[in-house]
């Protein structure tokens, strides 16, 4: 019997395309959309640059930002139309933040100030919202998403370095009864406060250790070394908030980098601590005390803090249908935000919107932690590489949940690009593995001259909550 020859080009593949040039999401080829894919990236650059607060003079009111984001928009949904390809991949981190961006429209008219809430979403959500849907659907390839993560690390260098230097020089520090001088980013935006900033920089701290793990020599060193300057960041901000996340993403990481030798893995990082304290900057060890002594916090910060808290479930009890974005202030203590993002969200959004933002925060948790167990304790090879990320995006998130509890970051950036990276690396190991079955389909076929029944070549597999492999 003469052998069946199977064409390898797309048109003539069974099921309609080879893995190479369509996504298990159904979304055409990996890797499209360059245009869209380099303003998102432009604009990532530009969010660590801060242009506008750093060079008023210059740029005066002009928001560059916004039209980079808008470029990428226009660009990522022409090319989607022009190809008659669906608008976007619908996971459900996508549809939970659409469903948050509703309910801060449909809560405006009701708000008490109208015209803050829609300054927090015109400034800054909607392109929280924006960019994280072109995030989900841009970064679908190794290259890209590891491109992204540098480019975030080396704004988190030039942040962090810039922030240093200033504290060593004496320059932009903050001073409060009882607390040596704290220092934020003299750019301001999300880095001006020093909790925010401490946040920030906790948040990064886990991405140059996957990525130092992944390489050898000197680059190595370099992410190494990047982690340790963040590291010395979070410490001179003085935040209580930024030390506790840093210390639950150290702790995380340890535990489930340390397979096998956990007890030396805790051993050495206990010895580190106790260096790092002993170096740290004078006053520093006198506020991480009153995390756990509130009489000794000369501030009355963690007095003020129970309050807000306090003030907070109230309102969340007593409106359970929100108050509406950015007005949670008009119902504080002295005007103050509730340092606590859940609770925060859920006074302005109400309860369904805190359920949306609880999934955002725990669906990609869940998932990588999936992955992590799919890849196996031993992976070589690019699964190493998907291991390390896998398990350092969960110390992100596991890092961004204890943050939130001290912080109002709930529309920042920080949880998004770490969920976005996290349905990124999701897509690209669902289009690895379907290319490596596709691979062993052709040759099966063409060593056996069949093919499997009802024109499939073998059973359709899954991996997580995504199909590998779409039957027409």
């Amino acid at each position: 019997m003469e052998k069946q020859k199977l064409s390898t080009k797309p048109n003539d593949t069974p099921q309609g395309g080879t893995a190479s040039s369509q996504t298990v999401s159904g979304q055409g080829k990996a890797g499209q959309y360059g245009v869209a894919y380099g303003a998102v990236y432009v604009f990532t650059l530009l969010l660590y640059l801060r242009p506008n607060e750093l060079f008023p003079e210059i740029f005066g009111t002009l928001s560059i930002i916004k039209f980079v984001a808008i470029t990428a928009v226009l660009a990522y949904v022409g090319g989607k139309l022009s190809s008659g390809e669906p608008l976007s991949v619908w996971l459900i981190e996508v549809k939970m933040i659409l469903l948050l961006a509703a309910i801060c429209l449909l809560l405006m008219p009701f708000a008490a100030a109208p015209h803050e809430s829609w300054e927090v979403f015109n400034d800054t959500f909607s392109k929280v919202v924006l960019i994280f849907i072109l995030m989900v659907n841009l970064v679908d390839t190794r290259e890209r998403l590891i491109s992204m993560i540098n480019l975030v690390l080396a704004g988190g260098v030039w942040i962090a370095f810039g922030a240093l230097k200033s504290y060593v020089e004496g320059r932009d520090l903050l001073l409060a009864k009882g607390v040596p001088g704290r220092i934020a980013f003299s750019g301001g935006g999300m880095f001006g406060n020093p909790n925010d900033l401490a946040d920030a920089l906790d948040l990064l701290i886990p991405l140059a250790v996957a990525l130092g793990l992944c390489r050898k020599g000197i680059l190595r060193w370099v992410y190494f070394a990047s982690a340790g300057l963040f590291a010395i960041t979070v410490m001179i901000t003085f935040s209580r908030g930024g030390f506790l996340g840093m210390v639950a993403v150290a702790v995380f990481m340890m535990w489930k980098l340390g397979r096998g030798k956990r007890l030396k893995m805790f051993f050495a990082g206990a010895l580190v601590f106790g260096f790092v304290m002993a170096v740290s900057p004078g006053g520093f060890g006198s506020r991480i005390a009153t995390i756990f002594d509130s009489s000794k916090d000369q501030t009355g910060s963690s007095y003020q803090r129970r309050q807000l808290l306090e003030r907070a479930i109230k309102i969340v009890v007593a409106r359970p249908y929100g108050v509406g974005l950015g007005n949670y202030h008009m119902y504080s203590v002295n005007e103050e935000k509730a340092h606590n993002g859940y609770l925060e969200i859920a006074a302005e959004l109400g309860t369904i919107g805190l359920i949306a933002f609880l999934i955002i925060n725990f669906k990609p948790l869940f998932r990588l932690w999936g992955m992590e167990r799919q890849l196996g304790d031993s992976p070589q090879g690019k699964d190493k590489e998907s291991f390390y990320l896998c398990v350092c995006l969960q110390s992100i998130l596991v890092g961004y949940v204890v943050c939130s509890f001290f912080g109002s970051i709930q529309y920042l950036w920080y949880l998004y690009y770490p969920a976005a990276y996290s349905i990124g690396l999701f897509r690209i190991l669902e289009l690895e593995k379907a290319a490596g079955n596709n691979s062993l389909a052709l040759a099966t076929v063409q060593s056996d001259g069949r093919k499997a029944s009802n024109g499939m070549l073998w059973n359709p597999r899954r991996f997580g909550n995504g199909a590998l492999w779409h039957k027409n």
